[in-house]
């Protein structure tokens, strides 16, 4: 399959250095029995709506429990396995929307625990989104208020819309992962959250009232 030749082909171009690696035949299988065994309990689990026989195995880390799995639509998963071990953290996942996705992850891991690079780094993107937001809170406090409101509406909604194409590529779901432990998700991940979450009640709320408004005039 692409995705395996994908993985393979990413992980051999680095040395032995690298925190991940690709278990042979025998132990793909012992790990994705691990999964349904440490799953089969939980019907609300997002990962229990594919075919558990038709899950890939296709990577391990070195010394911690997070597997890399391909599911039957061509996303991604990274669990965290608690391998019967009831010291251990409990069961979670990240999910991707490809296994490109997944191997920027994983190299960003690799570099934060092996070359000692910062774990949170910023992105061009990131960069962009924090300036545009920014500009946006700055223009509404010092703009009259005849022209601020147009300004700010325009920012924001580009603004809004980067981030959900960020969320997109990345394959992050606000809905299916809004109960992710805020403590390990980056400081700008918990901005677009809160970001988008009041932009969109601002939306759900103004559009009514500004429709209704405008039948009473």
């Amino acid at each position: 399959m692409e995705e395996i030749s994908f993985i393979q082909e990413s992980f051999d171009s680095y040395d032995d250095t690298f925190t991940w690696y690709i278990p042979d035949e025998d132990e793909k299988i012992l790990l994705k029995d691990q999964l349904a065994r440490e799953t089969y309990d939980n019907p609300h689990l997002h990962i229990k709506k594919y075919d558990a026989d038709k899950i890939l195995t296709l990577a391990k880390h070195k010394e911690k429990n997070d597997v890399l799995f391909l599911l039957p639509d061509g996303h991604c998963t990274i669990a965290h396995l608690s391998m019967d071990n009831k010291t251990d953290d409990s069961l979670h996942f990240v999910f991707f929307s490809n296994c490109c996705s997944a191997m920027k992850y994983i190299l960003k891991q690799y570099r934060t625990e092996y070359l000692g690079e910062k774990e949170f780094v910023l992105s061009s993107k990131d960069k962009t989104e924090i300036v545009l937001f920014a500009v946006q809170f700055i223009l509404f406090l010092i703009m009259p208020k005849s022209v601020r409101g147009i300004v700010s509406v325009i920012l924001g909604i580009i603004l809004y819309i980067m981030i959900l194409l960020d969320w997109k590529e990345s394959g992050f779901n606000i809905i299916r992962d809004r109960k992710l432990d805020h403590v390990k998700v980056i400081p700008l991940l918990r901005y677009q959250i809160a970001y988008i979450s009041i932009i969109t009640i601002m939306l759900l709320i103004g559009i009514p009232l500004s429709v209704v408004t405008g039948l009473r005039v």
